[in-house]
C-alpha cells in the first residue's frame, strides 16, 4: 500500500533533475535521505528545503559513489535513518560524450560505475526490505539513450542501455511482491551536463522539474499500476 507522505532516497540530488526531484518530494512532505558528492552542495540544498519547508525532515549524506567504500558507508548511514525507504530514486550519473573507438582508458569502467553499479547495489541494499513490508517503488532515471544508440556517446548510451536493463530485470523479479520498478528515460534536459559548446541554439530543452512532476504522478497511481517506462521528450526534437 503507498504512502502518501512516502521517505524516499535520492542519489545526485544537488543539482539538476536531481534536485529538481528533492523539491518536488519536499512539497509533498516527503521524508528525504539526499546524497551527492559535495557536501556544500547537499547543505545549501537542505538550507533551501527547509527554509520553505521547516517541518521537513532532511538528511543528506555526501559520498562519490563511484568509491565503492564510500558506496558502502552511504549505505549503512542511511539504513540507520531509513531501512526500508518508500522511494529509491537512481539518478545519480555521469555524461561523458565521444565516440567509443576514440574512448581513453577507463571511461567505460568510471560511466559504468557511477551509471549502472551504484544502482545495483543500492537495490540490493535497500529492496529486500521494502519486499518483506510489500511496498516500495524503485526508480531509475535512465535516458532516451536506453533505448537509442548516437554515434558521438558511445560509453553513456552502453551505460544507460544497461541500466534499462537492471530496470526490467528488477521489476520481474519483484513483480507479484508489491514494489513497482519504473524506468524515466529523460530526453534533452536543461542541466548542467550540457556544456555551452553543446546546448542546441536552435532547439528547446526540457526542464527537469518535468522529470520531477511525472515521477510524482507515476508514485500517486493505484496500487494496480505501474508506470514501466516514460520516455520524455522536448518538442521540437526527433
Amino acid at each position: 500500500m503507498r504512502n502518501n507522505a512516502p521517505s524516499a532516497l535520492i542519489t545526485g540530488a544537488s543539482r539538476g533533475i536531481g534536485r529538481a526531484i528533492a523539491l518536488k518530494l519536499a512539497e509533498q512532505g516527503c521524508k528525504l535521505l539526499l546524497n551527492a558528492r559535495t557536501a556544500a552542495d547537499l547543505q545549501a540544498l537542505r538550507s533551501l528545503i527547509t527554509s520553505r519547508y521547516p517541518d521537513a525532515q532532511v538528511t543528506v549524506v555526501a559520498a562519490d559513489l563511484q568509491r565503492h567504500e564510500e558506496l558502502d558507508a552511504l549505505i549503512e548511514q542511511f539504513r540507520e535513518v531509513e531501512p526500508a525507504p518508500y522511494l529509491l530514486i537512481n539518478n545519480v550519473g555521469i555524461f561523458q560524450p565521444g565516440p567509443l573507438l576514440q574512448d581513453p582508458p577507463g571511461r567505460l569502467e568510471q560511466m559504468m560505475q557511477l551509471n549502472v553499479y551504484a544502482a545495483y547495489h543500492l537495490v540490493r541494499a535497500f529492496v529486500p526490505a521494502m519486499v518483506e513490508r510489500g511496498s516500495g517503488h524503485v526508480f531509475n532515471i535512465c535516458s532516451v539513450a536506453s533505448r537509442e544508440a548516437f554515434a558521438d556517446r558511445g560509453a553513456y548510451v552502453i551505460t544507460k542501455h544497461a541500466l534499462l536493463g537492471l530496470s526490467r530485470a528488477l521489476r520481474a523479479e519483484v513483480a507479484h511482491t508489491g514494489v513497482r520498478v519504473s524506468a524515466i528515460l529523460p530526453g534533452p534536459t536543461a542541466t548542467s551536463s550540457w556544456s555551452e559548446a553543446e546546448k542546441p541554439v536552435d532547439k528547446q530543452l526540457m526542464p527537469p522539474e518535468d522529470i520531477a512532476s511525472m515521477l510524482w504522478a507515476a508514485y500517486q497511481l493505484s496500487d494496480d499500476s505501474v508506470a514501466e517506462e516514460i520516455v520524455l521528450r522536448p518538442k521540437g526534437w526527433a
